[in-house]
């Protein structure tokens, strides 16, 4: 599986999410939770995709705050594999606070993962969904565009 034995290898796609635009990821992937599990299942969720995602979102500062970006790049690489390497770079910004914060999301959950922001959304609606994450509608519709674009 290196160098050059990797065929039809997707290349490696990088994302600039703003702090705002994350925060509000971050929020709804907690909510997760407090979704039927069966609904998240349908879309191919699993324990190791939300153990993974909450991780993930741990790893990232909660002083996270504009204009701070986190980018998040999508690699061929397994769950397993991405985490190592978000430990690692969590490491490596901890030491250096200028840092640019850099998160590495399997291909395999992407597409999961924006769906699942969606029913979280769908399952909050704009009032509990202000109440649970702290965000109004538009901020929500709006990290939600910006993470869609991820999608492949």
């Amino acid at each position: 599986m290196h160098g050059g034995h990797m065929r039809n290898q997707k290349a490696v796609r990088t994302f600039p999410l703003s702090a705002t635009d994350f925060s509000v990821a971050r929020q709804l992937t907690y909510e997760l939770s407090n979704v039927a599990q069966d609904e998240l299942q349908d879309i191919g969720w699993t324990a190791d995709t939300k153990q993974f995602l909450k991780n993930l979102m741990y790893s990232v500062s909660r002083e996270l705050e504009e204009p701070k970006q986190v980018q998040l790049t999508i690699r061929e690489i397994d769950n397993h594999t991405a985490a190592e390497l978000n430990a690692k770079r969590r490491s490596a910004e901890q030491s250096d606070p200028e840092a640019p914060i850099i998160r590495t999301i399997p291909e395999s959950i992407v597409n999961i993962w924006l769906t699942s922001l969606r029913i979280a959304w769908q399952h909050l609606g704009p009032l509990e969904g202000r109440y649970r994450t702290g965000y109004d509608e538009d901020e929500i519709e709006n990290a939600l565009a910006a993470v869609e674009v991820m999608a492949h």
